[in-house]
């Protein structure tokens, strides 16, 4: 993943004090930098999950597992040359999917990865409308900002049932979509609405059915024209709440790399370090070297 790549540059550091590995054997200097490195990878990667929390802004536990290191404790003993040297740093698979877009992948294409996955078209992006989706179906996302698939379900299932904005819904709400092109008289926007549920006039409306105590209204009837000619008189029904915004959806979207440049100041920082790592290694070779000469004696 490009975001996670960061040259170090710390040759000259490590270069510094080779020549004073010499008398500790040919493979005495490659362990030290592997040695170095791996406190480098490490430091910076708990570092930067430090971090990670003030940049993403609903970042849960899951996510914040997702920068991982890897470390073959083998590889200390067995290292012989620079060659040798390995240390890695690497995102958990299942969390890549979204956490690329946060390291360097800019473009996201409808239908990789979010909730359109439980959508009939999965081709867009849906941008969740907080206050939309509780005043309507009281969906509310959890602690972490996200949405369970449960929920996202019962909004699939009410778009795939194919209703319009004045189709009946068994008195609940149901929800129907706004695409580019589509007429739209009320101005509602592109987007998923949640259209509202139907029901007598009279009910919930309080206004109205006070004047009806006072004998100062009727309630509200309709009339038309049946199949035959059949003149029909029924109580009105209307919608009892007005539409709301659910999703505004769109085909892609565009995403700013935002824990990069937090990653590579971290890893920046660390490898400031391997110098004073690599003097640290030193010293222990001389101390280990001393006191078993002392041991000999």
């Amino acid at each position: 993943m490009t975001g996670l790549a960061v040259d170090i540059r710390v040759r000259e550091a490590v270069e510094a004090v080779q020549d004073a590995f010499t008398e500790f054997g040919e493979k005495a200097f490659a362990r030290a930098v592997q040695y170095s490195l791996n406190r480098v990878t490490v430091e910076a990667t708990n570092r930067f999950r430090e971090r990670m929390p003030i940049e993403l802004r609903h970042a849960n536990a899951f996510t914040l597992k997702a920068v991982r290191y890897e470390l073959d404790k083998t590889r200390l003993s067995a290292v012989s040359n620079l060659d040798d040297i390995v240390s890695a740093v690497f995102l958990q698979p299942l969390q890549s999917t979204w956490m690329k877009y946060a390291f360097g992948e800019t473009h996201r294409p409808g239908g990789d990865v979010g909730i359109e996955a439980f959508m009939p078209n999965q081709s867009q992006i849906y941008i969740p409308n907080e206050d939309g989706l509780r005043a309507s179906f009281g969906i509310r996302p959890n602690g972490a900002g996200n949405y369970r698939s449960s929920d996202m379900r019962i909004i699939g299932r009410a778009l795939a049932a194919g209703y319009e904005r004045n189709t009946g819904y068994g008195g609940k709400w149901g929800a129907f979509e706004i695409k580019h092109g589509d007429r739209d008289a009320a101005r509602l926007g592109v987007g998923v609405h949640a259209r509202p549920p139907r029901g007598l006039a009279i009910n919930g409306r309080e206004r109205l059915k006070s004047k009806m105590r006072r004998g100062q209204a009727s309630a509200p009837r309709t009339q038309f024209t049946a199949a035959g000619g059949r003149q029909v008189d029924v109580p009105k029904v209307v919608n009892m709440d007005r539409p709301r915004l659910l999703f505004l959806t769109q085909p892609d979207a565009t995403y700013k790399p935002l824990l990069t440049p937090s990653w590579e100041d971290e890893m920046q920082r660390a490898a400031s370090r391997i110098g004073d790592y690599m003097e640290e290694e030193l010293v222990n070779k001389l101390e280990h070297a001393v006191a078993k000469g002392r041991k000999v004696r």
